[in-house]
């Protein structure tokens, strides 16, 4: 028997992950010194799960100019993080219009 597993991952899921780990980042900021290690631990691991999600949304769609997205994913992966899901969509669209582009 062959079992196959298939995650699904949402736009609204994504943006939710996000806004933790946005909640993550600025704990790190209001955390006395004696927490802070714990809390920048979660944030890197969370924020490093996020990231993988991201870039295998990335790989696996068809979007356009899909090479500078995988660049600033190592570039500038926060910023990369933050608002790639937000234009998501945007960019699946563009990317199945101008096929050579992605």
């Amino acid at each position: 028997m062959e079992s196959k597993i298939n995650i699904t991952i949402t736009f609204n899921t994504i943006k939710i992950l996000i806004i933790i780990y946005l909640i993550l980042l600025t704990t790190i900021f209001l955390v006395s010194s004696e927490m802070l290690v714990p809390v920048v631990f979660a944030a890197g691991g969370y924020g490093l799960v996020l990231w993988i999600i991201i870039f295998v949304d990335i790989l696996n769609n068809k979007i356009y100019n899909k090479v500078f997205w995988i660049m600033s994913m190592f570039v500038l992966s926060t910023v990369a993080i933050l608002v790639y899901p937000f234009i998501r969509e945007r960019l699946i669209s563009m990317g199945e219009k101008y096929p050579n582009r992605s």
